[in-house]
């Protein structure tokens, strides 16, 4: 599945997304500046995410980035979730308690996906 991205350099904000039409937004939990696009308020089917303030993450390593397996992973996607999601090269990582929540997001094959964005500043 391909991930489309645009940049918005006046607000520093990196959006991907996979194009399915996204219903609901939310915030990963303690790192409120990743927003998760879901399918539908009932579903953890995550069709997109924005990063604001991007310029944190990019270029690839300068913040939790991994090379040997080109991947960008953004709050926790360590220990034991209570779910974990898939669409396409977007990892979603989720808790039960007290709420439905996710905790961290991974990109897959994130020079792929990400390297283009210097063409766009």
């Amino acid at each position: 599945m391909n991930l489309h991205m645009t940049y918005d350099q006046e607000v520093d904000a990196l959006r991907l997304w996979n194009g399915e039409k996204r219903t609901t937004s939310t915030s990963i939990v303690g790192l409120e500046d990743v927003v998760l696009d879901l399918a539908d308020e009932d579903s953890r089917h995550v069709v997109g995410l924005e990063i604001l303030g991007a310029d944190a993450y990019l270029p690839l390593g300068k913040r939790d980035y991994d090379p040997k397996n080109d991947t960008l992973t953004l709050g926790a996607v360590v220990g034991d979730p209570a779910c974990i999601s898939e669409s396409g090269d977007i990892v979603t990582y989720w808790r039960e308690a007290p709420d439905v929540d996710p905790v961290g997001v991974l990109i897959r094959q994130a020079s792929r996906h990400l390297n283009g964005i210097g063409r766009l500043r």
